[in-house]
């Protein structure tokens, strides 16, 4: 590795570690760090996994009740973002959890 790869490497683990011990710090119901795709006023974004039973459910309790994974809703935990283009909303919960499954 070259130098310039071994400062690249050590800022994104120092940009790592900083993020995922503020978002624990943040996280006060005890979630795992899980991302999840979402949709926010029609445009991609990424939101941490809600763990609720409740999450999502419309028409409760009808015959066509139906779970909404997409939403976010009252239970959901904080943050949510909107990103914009789907596809680098993907790269972003690929990222995410991969450090998540990997510092947290």
């Amino acid at each position: 590795m070259s130098v310039h790869s071994d400062e690249r490497v050590t800022a994104l683990s120092t940009a790592r570690h900083a993020a995922v011990a503020e978002l624990c710090a943040l996280n006060d119901r005890g979630l795992r760090l899980r991302w999840r795709l979402v949709s926010l006023d029609y445009q991609a974004g990424v939101a941490l996994v809600c763990e609720s039973p409740d999450h999502g459910r419309i028409r409760e309790g009808t015959p066509d009740e139906a779970p909404d994974h997409e939403g976010v809703y009252d239970c959901c935990p904080w943050p949510y973002l909107e990103v914009g283009p789907p596809a680098l909303a993907v790269y972003l919960v690929a990222l995410l959890n991969t450090d998540a499954g990997g510092v947290a």
